[in-house]
């Protein structure tokens, strides 16, 4: 597993990013389950590659866009250091996306 070394280079900024709509999944709990959306191709605010691929909770942001597939969105987000897997290792996502929009289908 490997860590989003960008990412981490800018632990705990907010900033704008950009992806592209991938499709959606669930998250499973032990007695819940929630929607998820898979973003892929995940580039900052100068374009420069930070990571393959994130999941965000579908929450009502998301929700309103309608989302169908393949298309680019820019959104702001903190990025956050967070525990992965059984083994808790570190890595890296990007939290609380807000202003989400479509910029291209």
């Amino acid at each position: 597993m490997k860590v989003r070394k960008k990412l981490k280079s800018i632990d705990r900024t907010r900033k704008r990013f950009s992806g592209t709509f991938e499709k959606f999944g669930i998250k499973n709990g032990h007695s819940w389950q929630e929607t998820t959306v898979l973003l892929v191709d995940i580039r900052d605010d100068n374009d420069k590659y930070m990571t393959n691929h994130l999941w965000f909770n579908f929450t009502k942001r998301f929700q309103l866009l309608e989302l169908s597939g393949g298309e680019k969105l820019e959104f702001d987000a903190r990025v956050k250091k967070y525990k992965k897997g059984k083994r808790s290792k570190e890595d890296f996502k990007l939290t609380y996306p807000t202003k989400i929009e479509i910029i291209s289908k």
